[in-house]
């Protein structure tokens, strides 16, 4: 009598069966490497790109044509480039890892990084000292790294020669655009 009882369910639900099962192989062909498991992609730096930021709003925006930026807002973005072509899906981790990034006063030639902290993002490790930056993982394009000004420097125009210091001691270099700080 108990396998009437199955045998008629089965019967009268078949077409939850299939869907069920579709599901089911889904599921475990899925699960045989996620994300965070994937060996990532070792590539090096090129060069980098610099832009000034105006971070006063919800986003930093950059700005350009010395449009001048008040100094509690105002940030610098640097752009990573890559020396391969990067996919979007892909998983990237730097061969050689970016240690620091220093900041140079072009007019005074003193070096700066001090007055600059990095503004967190998904990429970074949480630390915001550009002394001990060390982590830097690409996760689809380079992701930038931005930095903010902490204290007030001389107002007026100013140009900053920024370096990204790498674990074998190559560094690249950009200069800012030149901006007019108020």
């Amino acid at each position: 009598m108990q396998k009437y009882h199955l045998f008629t369910f089965m019967r009268k639900h078949s077409f939850l069966i299939l869907p069920a099962f579709i599901l089911f192989l889904n599921i475990s062909f899925s699960c045989g490497e996620s994300f965070d498991e994937k060996e990532p992609e070792i590539i090096d730096l090129q060069n980098i790109e610099i832009y000034n930021l105006n971070n006063a709003g919800e986003e930093p925006v950059i700005v350009e044509d010395n449009t001048p930026i008040p100094q509690e807002a105002y940030a610098i973005r640097i752009r990573p480039i890559p020396q391969q072509k990067l996919s979007e899906n892909g998983y990237y981790q730097l061969y050689d890892k970016i240690t620091r990034i220093e900041v140079i006063d072009i007019s005074n030639n003193v070096d700066i990084s001090e007055y600059f902290r990095i503004i967190p993002n998904q990429y970074s490790s949480g630390n915001t000292e550009l002394s001990e930056y060390n982590v830097y993982i690409f996760n689809g394009y380079p992701a930038d790294i931005d930095i903010a000004l902490l204290t007030f420097l001389k107002a007026g125009e100013q140009r900053f020669a920024i370096s990204l210091i790498l674990e074998s001691g190559r560094k690249l270099s950009a200069v800012t655009p030149i901006t007019t700080l108020y």
